[in-house]
């Protein structure tokens, strides 16, 4: 996107030097409406 990876790395830095990551745990809503639609059988199939 940047062309550089020194200044996508600068502007990560710049962007986030305050932040704090955090981690969520848990089922994820998207993942039980495609098992709900079936979509296991595509995701078990799938070759990425």
């Amino acid at each position: 996107m940047f062309g550089d990876e020194v200044i996508a790395a600068a502007i990560l830095d710049r962007l986030l030097h305050h932040c704090y990551p955090f981690f969520i745990t848990g089922k994820s809503y998207r993942m039980k409406e495609l098992f709900e639609k079936g979509g296991e059988k595509r995701i078990k199939n799938d070759t990425i």
